[in-house]
């Protein structure tokens, strides 16, 4: 019978922890970052937006890109950066990896059209964690890792939200408004609050709730450019706050290429092949059982945890450099 010990339970609730540790080398990249060259993207609302536009401007900015390739650094507060790649293509592929070229790989995350996956090097098992989509859904191992990698798609801007579906709003917060929408899961239902700018039309900040109204996550975005050629605003900068892990970190990307072939050989495929080394475990299976059913928190340190706020205004080339 497997177990998900703390060490990893911590690293995934923020997806990328257990790589804190690594060793890191130079990241060229962010010296040449411009971001006062970035095109603006353009105010498409006069005035206040209607529920159904700002919809529709969201699922209009994510259905124009069919693949994103991104290249940047995932940095922890007084701790080494590491070079990231990531890798989208609908809809529901993506890649993300992050090492440095002295220690190699350290962190690798994914997901394709039947399951989702994560491997991390300072992990002590070195098992390699995956689970088909519709079996995590009604696992166990559910309710102690509510977050699966398509939140990091949406963390860097692709979301997707059905119109008809339970979303509330907009509720004004000065020159933003809010959208606060309810998914239901076989966990319970999880409430994602989305702060958009109220002329622009863009995702500033998404906020993630648990079914007892407890905060999971928050995904602040910045530094947005709007790429004319493909009509499509992307940011450079999220910043992710995990605080029932009380961990933070920022993901800084340089460069986006959208709309490409995406490069590599089978790069959305579980990476067993890569990971030669490591024990392939399915966490959804009957017999994995989570340690927990919520994540622990140091000893005498309480989570920094908040629950719903109240309705109130307020050259990508060579996919994987470490091979």
């Amino acid at each position: 019978m497997h177990t998900l010990n703390s060490t990893f339970r911590n690293s995934i609730w923020f997806l990328f922890a257990a790589a804190a540790l690594a060793l890191s080398g130079c990241n060229w990249n962010r010296f040449f970052r411009q971001p006062e060259r970035y095109v603006q993207p353009p105010q498409v609302f006069q005035a206040q937006p209607t529920r159904e536009e700002l919809i529709a401007k969201i699922n209009d900015n994510t259905s124009r890109v069919q693949t994103l390739q991104s290249s940047g650094s995932l940095s922890i507060p007084k701790l080494p950066s590491l070079s990231t790649e990531v890798a989208f293509e609908r809809p529901r592929n993506l890649r993300f990896k992050a090492g440095t070229r002295f220690t190699g790989p350290e962190i690798d995350l994914g997901s394709n059209n039947e399951l989702f996956w994560f491997w991390a090097n300072q992990d002590p098992s070195k098992a390699l964690y995956f689970a088909r989509h519709e079996q995590f859904a009604a696992s166990r191992a559910h309710q102690a890792i509510p977050v699966e990698p398509s939140w990091l798609k949406e963390a860097i801007g692709l979301i997707e939200l059905d119109p008809s579906g339970p979303i509330e709003g907009p509720i004004p917060a000065g020159d933003k408004v809010q959208l606060r929408v309810r998914q239901q899961t076989g966990a319970g239902e999880f409430t994602k609050i989305l702060l958009m700018d109220a002329k622009k039309g863009v995702v500033v900040e998404q906020q993630l709730y648990d079914p007892k109204g407890q905060l999971l996550g928050t995904a602040k975005a910045s530094e947005h450019e709007f790429h004319q050629l493909d009509g499509v605003t992307l940011p450079h900068k999220i910043d992710i706050d995990i605080p029932q892990a009380r961990l933070q970190f920022q993901l800084v990307l340089d460069q986006h290429v959208i709309n490409r072939p995406i490069s590599g050989d089978n790069p959305f495929d579980l990476p067993t092949a890569q990971l030669a080394g490591a024990r392939p475990i399915d966490i959804a299976d009957p017999s994995f059982v989570p340690a927990n059913s919520q994540p622990t928190t140091p000893t005498g340190a309480p989570p920094r945890t908040s629950a719903i706020p109240a309705s109130t205004p307020g050259n990508i080339r060579g996919f994987n450099p470490w091979k």
